[in-house]
């Protein structure tokens, strides 16, 4: 997920209207990768690959079936349903052969000599269970044997998953696939309507309608307590609405604990999102809709690129220039303009205090409001929406910038040497 996915599905549910009371909240995972319950957490992601559309080819069942009888028993091979695609050792009471003899040989005289050749070969459903284990096994083995080294000493990762292993991150995405299914399902199931749920790593950002005062999650479902409702009255709807779905969410499973963000929780009524603040506006006839605005955290960079940086002035110039376009279409069309304006004046100041002149300054606000204007009329005309969605037109953008010149090309090699004036 990206900003302007955000605020295209923003833009489809004002477009729908927002018949009920709605809130907008996000959730976060409370440490992520070393909270993960690694055997579990493999299960799911077998889980997830096995029920998939993704088509591996070129597969070697011969060679699949034999890493899985190297490190599974018969028995839990038999349990699988793989029993008659795996090979069986021809000498059972024997030592089991190790994965880095007979898996690795070379030869395959060598190699097959302690086994029988599988009895069938598998058919597409069940190479495909035989990859799922594959899959589990080898992540079972790098996640279980992590070594790192800490105050001059060796450790193995004992929980969780390493921070710095990059397939830990890997790992944990395909995990939050699952975890996001779940959450959608309990959430229908609860009878919470949710408008909109975009998922970015371990960040969850929703719209859904207010829940009812009172309303607790107790035993997998929303009961209505009487005596609660009273108290309620003094809790704002988003962050009573959000402590539900966070009670939803830790529900699911123990690895996964959440924390829990909404307007109502600054003082300015905008929860930061992305590069984004967004908060729903009421409108003077009682409809009401979600509204965004640029938004940039106090520690960010107040310079943008120098003036005196090696860059040829019209690549600044495009860069800076793209970097307003993006001010103009954080904000969402149905806040003033003057508050636009207030975030571009930011922007130039930006560019004021990073050494460029007013002459230039000038230049880019021109190409930027021009490039924002042409867009406006494009989605004013249907030609395009202002807020793209991932898939539209995806083969064309993705061949568009697939041909786009680079705007930076490698330094390397545009120095001359000054003796010879060579490259």
């Amino acid at each position: 997920m990206n900003t302007e996915e955000m605020m295209s599905d923003i833009s489809r549910v004002n477009c729908e209207g927002l018949n009920d009371k709605t809130v907008v909240g996000s959730t976060d995972v409370k440490a992520l990768y070393p909270s993960l319950d690694i055997p579990f957490t493999i299960e799911v992601v077998g889980d997830v690959f096995y029920n998939s559309n993704v088509n591996i080819a070129g597969v070697d069942n011969d060679e699949l079936g034999l890493y899985i009888s190297l490190n599974r028993s018969v028995d839990e091979i038999n349990a699988l349903g793989l029993g008659s695609m795996c090979p069986i050792r021809k000498h059972p009471g024997k030592r089991m052969p190790e994965i880095w003899a007979s898996g690795t040989e070379k030869c395959k005289e060598k190699q097959w000599k302690p086994w029988n050749s599988p009895a069938v070969t598998p058919n597409e459903g069940e190479q495909r269970n035989m990859l799922k284990e594959a899959l589990k096994i080898g992540m079972s083995v790098v996640m279980n044997n992590h070594m790192y080294t800490f105050d001059g000493r060796i450790h193995r990762q004992e929980s969780g998953g390493s921070i710095g292993l990059e397939l830990t991150g890997n790992i944990a995405q395909v995990y939050m696939i699952w975890w996001d299914r779940t959450l959608k399902s309990r959430l229908a199931e609860s009878g919470i309507l949710v408008r909109l749920m975009k998922r970015y790593v371990d960040d969850v950002n929703l719209a859904a309608q207010e829940i009812p005062l009172g309303t607790r999650y107790e035993d997998g479902r929303l009961v209505v307590k009487q005596e609660e409702i009273e108290g309620d009255m003094l809790i704002p709807g988003d962050r009573r609405t959000m402590e539900i779905v966070r009670d939803i969410g830790n529900s699911i499973h123990p690895s996964i604990q959440l924390e829990v963000d909404y307007p109502s929780n600054y003082e300015d009524g905008k929860m930061p999102l992305l590069d984004l603040k967004v908060w729903v506006q009421e409108g003077g006839d009682g409809s009401s809709r979600i509204v965004h605005e640029f938004y940039t955290k106090d520690v960010s960079s107040k310079s943008v690129i120098n003036a005196k940086s090696a860059f040829s002035w019209r690549q600044k110039r495009t860069v800076l220039t793209q970097e307003l376009l993006r001010v103009l279409l954080n904000c969402s069309p149905d806040i003033p303009w003057d508050r636009v304006i207030t975030h571009a004046n930011t922007m130039v100041l930006r560019m004021q205090y990073s050494g460029y002149s007013k002459k230039f300054r000038h230049e880019v606000v021109n190409a930027a409001l021009k490039a924002y204007d042409k867009i406006q009329r494009k989605a004013e005309n249907g030609e395009r929406p202002l807020y793209r969605p991932y898939d539209w037109n995806r083969e064309e953008r993705d061949k568009a910038k697939k041909n786009k010149v680079n705007l930076f090309p490698p330094l390397q090699g545009l120095f001359y040497s000054r003796d010879t004036n060579q490259r």
